[in-house]
């Protein structure tokens, strides 16, 4: 028998782009996802997924997405990461706890930039004093009635180089809960992919942005670490033959999805790429780099175009 768990996920989404007064609207997704060995007591378990809000506010003290959280009517509040991208943006985080504490248990991670704003103490201080839950490399068994399902918090690779892998973090959950249903929170889905056999049920990722800026009939531009027309920018992912992935982004639909085409698919003389990378945090030869595979992928596209 499926058991079905549903993530609302609140995505950020950018409605008018290259004009002087951009606005940004709120905007709630629901992703079913149905699991045979999901516990009978979580069937309809409903999961409130924040990610990527970057010092965002909707409204006086967030009003307008803890009333979003609030009518999700969630059993979990999950929160992804990348709430900040600088310190001052930690008001805007507290005013979000403030109005989302007593709604539903909250699970915290850090997303990359926590790390890179050198805010992550001062995060997990605010998530813990709400009374939220935060997992850096870290599990909890969570339950409901007699059942139980193990969530998973791992850490962003930004952070400290002698943190466990995921799989090294998978490994050490599996040896104390070998059987369990694992949700594995996670705020880099451009990553995970390269652990298809991570022994986990469901993933719960944001970071992707919703692939920035979406075009009609193709979806995201570009995600971080991912490049130009990501194929994993937002949306629900079969990632192997068991595990399961949510990424939080703008809503859209299956059509769209499948639309999705990478700008690496027309590289002609770099096949060896399958992405056009991020530079994000290399140095000069990376940004080279990047101007080398899109010139040879520009050169490849007008070709596919003019035949």
């Amino acid at each position: 028998m499926n058991r079905k768990l549903t993530a609302a996920a609140a995505a950020v989404m950018l409605t008018a782009c290259i004009v002087l007064d951009s606005r940004f609207t709120l905007e709630t997704t629901e992703y079913s996802a149905r699991f045979d060995d999901l516990p009978p007591e979580f069937d309809g378990f409903r999961i409130a997924v924040l990610s990527d809000l970057h010092g965002m506010s909707f409204g006086e003290d967030n009003a307008r997405l803890v009333r979003a959280v609030s009518d999700a009517k969630p059993d979990m509040i999950a929160i992804l990461g990348d709430m900040i991208t600088y310190p001052s943006d930690l008001p805007a985080f507290e005013s979000l706890l403030d109005g989302i504490e007593g709604i539903a248990p909250i699970y915290c991670i850090n997303g990359n930039h926590e790390w890179a704003a050198h805010c992550v103490d001062k995060v997990r201080e605010l998530a813990l004093s709400h009374g939220a839950h935060f997992l850096s490399n870290a599990y909890e068994p969570l339950y409901c009635g007699s059942s139980r399902i193990i969530v998973c918090g791992a850490e962003d690779k930004n952070g400290r180089a002698d943190m466990e892998t995921p799989p090294e973090l998978a490994a050490r959950l599996r040896g104390e809960y070998p059987d369990d249903f694992v949700l594995w929170l996670y705020h880099r889905n451009d990553t995970l992919t390269g652990f298809p056999g991570l022994p986990v049920d469901l993933v719960l990722s944001g970071h992707a942005h919703g692939g920035i800026v979406r075009l009609p009939f193709i979806g995201g531009l570009y995600a971080p670490m991912q490049g130009l027309f990501p194929k994993y920018d937002r949306g629900y992912f079969q990632l192997g033959t068991h595990m399961q992935m949510v990424i939080t982004s703008m809503a859209s639909c299956q059509a769209d999805k499948d639309k999705v085409v990478r700008m690496a698919d027309f590289l002609t003389h770099h096949r060896e790429y399958t992405t056009v990378p991020d530079p994000y945090y290399g140095d000069m030869g990376d940004f080279e780099l990047v101007i080398t595979l899109l010139e040879d992928a520009c050169q490849g596209l007008l070709q596919s175009i003019i035949g």
